[in-house]
C-alpha cells in the first residue's frame, strides 16, 4: 500500500474520530475525562486534533459482504485501526494523530478513558510520526516528554517546544532524527525510576552528539500531567514553568569526534549493558569512541561502570510519489454521512 494511501485512510478515520468527539451527545464521557486531565479547552482539541472512537466507525463504512467493504476493511486491519474480530482497535480511546514531518497524520495514539485494563495503545508493530512536529521548526529548545498527554498539559499551559516519547522504551528513529536539531532538550520524564534510568540513557547519548540536556525534576513518584493538572493546581501554570526554568543541568555537550553523530537511545539489554560486555570487552565503549583492550576492561572492572549501548539508525523508506498520486482517490475512505 503506497504511503500516500496510508497518509489518506488514517486522515480520514482521524478526522472522523474528531467529529464524533465534538458531538456533544456522544462525547460527554471523553470530555469529562479530557477535563480531569486538565484540557477543558476547545482551541487545544481543534489543534491536536484530539477525537474519541465511539465504536461508530463500523456503521459508516460500506457493508463488509460487498467488495468495497471488506477491501477497506483489509487495509485497516493492515494499518492496526481494524481488528480481526471485526471491532475498532481504539475503541473507547480518545485518540491523537501523530503526524510525521509534512504534518500529515500516520499513525494514532490511543488514551482509554475506562481505568480499567491496557491505558496506553498504539497500533501493532513499530511506533510512527511525531507529537507537535512543529517543535522542532519552531525553537532550538525542545522538552521531551514519556507521553502524550504529559506534553499536552506543557502545551496547554504555553509551553508550546515540547514533544514526546512512547513511553521509556518508545524512543523511535524518526524522532531522533528531529531531536539531532535541537541545541538543548529539557528532559521532562516521570519521577520514578523508569523516568530516572531513561533519563540517564539518553542524556548520556545527546550529550555525545553535541545537545545540551537539561532535567526537568518533579516530586518523586509524579509525572508532568499530575505537576501541571490546572484542576489539582490552580497554579499549575506557574509551577509547570518554573520546573522548566529550573531543570537540572547534566552536563554540557561533547564535542563530535570526526563528525560522527551518536545513534538514538537504546533501550537496556543489549550488548553493552551489564556485566557481559566487562567480561568480554565488547561493547564497553570510553572516550574516544574506540573499544577498550579486554586487558584494561578486567583491570577497571571493580571501579568503572559501562556506558549505555547504541544501536543504528534506521533507514526511512519512501516510495514513488507518481505512484503515490494515482493511488491516492482509489485509497479513499468512503464514511456515508
Amino acid at each position: 500500500m503506497g504511503s500516500c494511501c496510508v497518509r489518506t485512510l488514517f486522515g480520514q478515520v482521524a478526522g472522523y474520530y474528531h467529529e464524533r468527539f465534538k458531538s456533544l451527545r456522544t462525547a460527554t464521557e471523553a470530555r469529562a475525562y479530557l477535563a480531569s486531565r486538565g484540557f477543558d479547552s476547545d482551541e487545544l482539541i481543534e489543534r491536536f486534533q484530539i477525537g474519541f472512537a465511539d465504536r461508530t466507525l463500523g456503521l459508516r463504512l460500506p457493508d463488509k459482504n460487498r467488495k468495497e467493504g471488506q477491501a477497506l476493511r483489509t487495509r485497516l486491519t493492515q494499518l492496526g485501526l481494524w481488528r480481526q474480530s471485526g471491532h475498532e482497535h481504539f475503541n473507547g480511546c480518545i485518540v491523537v494523530p501523530l503526524l510525521d514531518g509534512r504534518g500529515q497524520t500516520v499513525s494514532l495514539y490511543g488514551r482509554r478513558i475506562n481505568p480499567a485494563g491496557i491505558k496506553h495503545l498504539y497500533q501493532p508493530g513499530p511506533h510512527r510520526g511525531l507529537f507537535n512536529p512543529e517543535c522542532f521548526r519552531d525553537s532550538q529548545e525542545i522538552i521531551l516528554c514519556e507521553a502524550v498527554l504529559d506534553a499536552l498539559t506543557f502545551y496547554a499551559h504555553g509551553i508550546t517546544n515540547v514533544t514526546c516519547l512512547f513511553g521509556t522504551e518508545g524512543f523511535t528513529d524518526e524522532l531522533w532524527e528531529m531531536l539531532k536539531q535541537a541545541q538543548r532538550v529539557k528532559l521532562a520524564y516521570d519521577a520514578d525510576e523508569a523516568g530516572e534510568r531513561a533519563a540517564l540513557r539518553d542524556a548520556e547519548r545527546m550529550r555525545a552528539h553535541g545537545i545540551e540536556v537539561y532535567r526537568v525534576k518533579f516530586p518523586w513518584g509524579l509525572d508532568a500531567n499530575e505537576y501541571g493538572n490546572v484542576t489539582l493546581h490552580p497554579d499549575a501554570a506557574a509551577r509547570l514553568q518554573q520546573a522548566v526554568n529550573s531543570a537540572q543541568w547534566l552536563g554540557e555537550a561533547k564535542t563530535l569526534v570526526n563528525g560522527h553523530a551518536a545513534s538514538p537511545p537504546a533501550p537496556p539489554g543489549e550488548v553493552g549493558a551489564g556485566p557481559a560486555c566487562l567480561t568480554t570487552g565488547i561493547g564497553w565503549v570510553p572516550e574516544p569512541f574506540v573499544p577498550a583492550p579486554l586487558a584494561e576492561v578486567e583491570a577497571q572492572n571493580s571501579c568503572r561502570a559501562p556506558a549505555p549501548p547504541s544501536s543504528s539508525l534506521a533507514a526511512s523508506v519512501s516510495g514513488s510519489q507518481e505512484s503515490a498520486a494515482k493511488k491516492e482517490n482509489a485509497c479513499a475512505l468512503p464514511l456515508s454521512a
